[in-house]
C-alpha cells in the first residue's frame, strides 16, 4: 500500500464510524504531498503508554516531572504567553516558535525553578537551546536526567552539541503521522532503533518487496498498523528507509 493511494482515496481505507475518529495529515516533511489520515479518538492515552515505555530505556518513570517543548498553543506562533506549567501532570510546556535570547534564558532559568528531569522536544529547537546554553556557561539543574527527541531525524551533530549541552543523555524515538509504526532508540547503540511490535507489525524488503534478511542491507520500511482503529493500513509502504541491524526476536 503506497501513499500515492492514501493520498488519493483516503476514504477507502476508513473503518471506523462517523464521529469516532479525528482528521489529521501527513507534514510532508519528506518532500511528498502531504495524505489525509483518520485517527481514532481516545488514542493519547495509548500513545503515551508506548512512549513511556520507550523512555523507561534512559530511566523515564510515570510522574516525573517533564518540560515539553513542542506542540504548544495548537502549532502557532501567534499566542500570548511562551510557557505554562500544569501542576497536576509535572509539565512545563515551552514554545519552540519564539526561541530568541531572552527566551531562551528563561527556559534555561525554568528548568531549575521546577526542577525538571527530562526535557522533551525536536531536535532543531534542542540545538537553537543547547547553543545558547553553552554561551551562557550555564549549567543543567541536578534533577535533570535525560533529553527525549522526536519528530524529526536525531543527526549525530546535534546529539553531541545536546549532550555537551545538558550534560545527560540524549534518546530519540521513531514515528509517523499514520501510526502505523514506532521505534526507540537502544542506548548502547546511538542511531540503531529498535520497533515495538504492538504498535505496529513491521518489515524491511528491498527494491522487489523481498524481505532483508542480511544484517547491514538497506531496505524499505513496511507496517500494518495495529495502533490506530479508524484506517486499515495493511503492509503500508511507510516510505523510510533502513539498514538492518540484527532480525527481529520471537
Amino acid at each position: 500500500l503506497t501513499k500515492a493511494q492514501i493520498i488519493d482515496n483516503p476514504e477507502a481505507f476508513l473503518v471506523a464510524e462517523s464521529g469516532d475518529y479525528d482528521i489529521r495529515s501527513t507534514s510532508g516533511s519528506s518532500g511528498r504531498a502531504p495524505a489525509r489520515i483518520y485517527l481514532d479518538r481516545g488514542r493519547s492515552v495509548r500513545e503515551m503508554a508506548f512512549l513511556h515505555h520507550i523512555w523507561s530505556r534512559i530511566g523515564y518513570r510515570l510522574g516525573d516531572g517533564r518540560a515539553v517543548m513542542r506542540d504548544y498553543g495548537g502549532h502557532t506562533a501567534v499566542i500570548k504567553n511562551t510557557w505554562r506549567y500544569d501542576p497536576s501532570l509535572r509539565e512545563l510546556w515551552l514554545s519552540p516558535f519564539h526561541l530568541n535570547e531572552a527566551t531562551i534564558d528563561q527556559y534555561l532559568q525554568l528548568l531549575h525553578q521546577y526542577q525538571v528531569r527530562f526535557l522533551y522536544s525536536y531536535p532543531s529547537a534542542l540545538s537553537i537551546v543547547a547553543r545558547q546554553a553553552l554561551r551562557r556557561r550555564w549549567k543543567a539543574p541536578l534533577s535533570l536526567r535525560g533529553i527525549l527527541a522526536g519528530s524529526e531525524s536525531l543527526f549525530s551533530h546535534q546529539r553531541q552539541l545536546i549532550e555537551k549541552s545538558f550534560g545527560v543523555p540524549i534518546m530519540g524515538h521513531y514515528g509517523m503521522s499514520e501510526r502505523v509504526a514506532i521505534a526507540g532508540e537502544i542506548i548502547s547503540s546511538p542511531g540503531t532503533y529498535e520497533f515495538e511490535p504492538l504498535y505496529g507489525v513491521v518489515e524491511l524488503v528491498d527494491d522487489d518487496g523481498k524481505p532483508v534478511t542480511v544484517p547491514g542491507l538497506r531496505g524499505r520500511l513496511v507496517s500494518t498498523g495495529l495502533f490506530s482503529q479508524a484506517m486499515a493500513l495493511i503492509r503500508y509502504d511507510i516510505g523510510d528507509r533502513a539498514t538492518l541491524v540484527r532480525a527481529g526476536a520471537p
